[in-house]
């Protein structure tokens, strides 16, 4: 197995966070759900990119399995859980993997009317209204959105979707808590967890280890399904910002925001 740290060694799991099932929507690339780590896994996915089109695997293949893989070889933090997989990336000649606002747009309210606790976003770019009043109605149902709060650098112009105020930006750590150097920085930024060499399952097949804000979201994804589930009715996200553990300046700052996930309060 290739170099990297597996997502249950990057962060403290309590024993309950195994047998709850939370649903979690993640709109991405395609899922490979034929991956020795996946095909035990609840994975229902979905297709919103035009018919014909090109369309990648290795993403959403690796954020899948840092959620929901169930192998012996390699678990995911919530072996149990449901995931619903909307692709909505596509090959494109001249700008590489792109995203329709139109496929975006279908994919949430696909993730909507299936009734998902927590929806992992893991793309980042330039503001978009259509995609700005879809969030906010995902909001208004109580659906939590989480997003990679970007990997332009230090000094980079705020990404989106994770910039909106109705979507909890995550931010990547290493295994030394110091932040992932490429990682975007703001006031936007809300928390922090591992994403610096994950290992995570590849399409195709075998393994690979990545670095990126959006490895990051289905820690943060993981942990707020589960408590709501654990806890219904509560304020997951007040939890998971009280529990977090301060890193940076002391309070939210604009490195790690609220600080370091932690699995809590299952």
């Amino acid at each position: 197995v290739e170099e990297g740290v597996a997502p249950r060694a990057a962060i403290a799991m309590p024993a309950t966070a195994t047998s709850v099932s939370p649903r979690i929507g993640m709109i991405d690339s395609q899922v490979d759900v034929t991956h020795p780590s996946l095909v035990e896994s609840r994975i229902e996915s979905r297709s919103f990119v035009p018919a014909g089109a090109v369309t990648p695997e290795f993403h959403g293949t690796a954020i899948a399995s840092i959620i929901v893989a169930n192998s012996d070889s390699y678990q995911g933090l919530a072996p149990s859980a449901e995931v619903y997989a909307a692709a909505v990336f596509q090959e494109d000649k001249e700008r590489g993997e792109i995203a329709s606002t139109v496929s975006l747009l279908r994919a949430l309210d696909w993730l909507i009317s299936s009734e998902v606790d927590v929806i992992n976003i893991s793309l980042a770019g330039p503001p978009n209204r259509l995609l700005e009043a879809a969030l906010g109605r995902a909001s208004e149902q109580n659906v939590l959105v989480m997003a990679a709060a970007g990997n332009g650098g230090p000094v980079a112009r705020p990404m989106y979707p994770a910039a909106y105020e109705t979507v909890v930006a995550v931010t990547a750590v290493d295994t030394r808590n110091q932040v992932f150097r490429l990682a975007n920085r703001g006031t936007y930024l809300d928390i922090a967890a591992p994403g610096v060499g994950l290992l995570h399952a590849r399409a195709g097949g075998g393994y690979s280890a990545s670095s990126g804000t959006s490895f990051a979201v289905p820690f943060a994804a993981t942990a707020a399904a589960s408590l709501v589930k654990a806890q219904p009715g509560k304020d997951v996200m007040s939890l998971l910002y009280q529990s977090a553990e301060d890193l940076g300046p002391p309070g939210r700052d604009e490195i790690y925001g609220h600080g370091l996930l932690r699995f809590s309060g299952s």
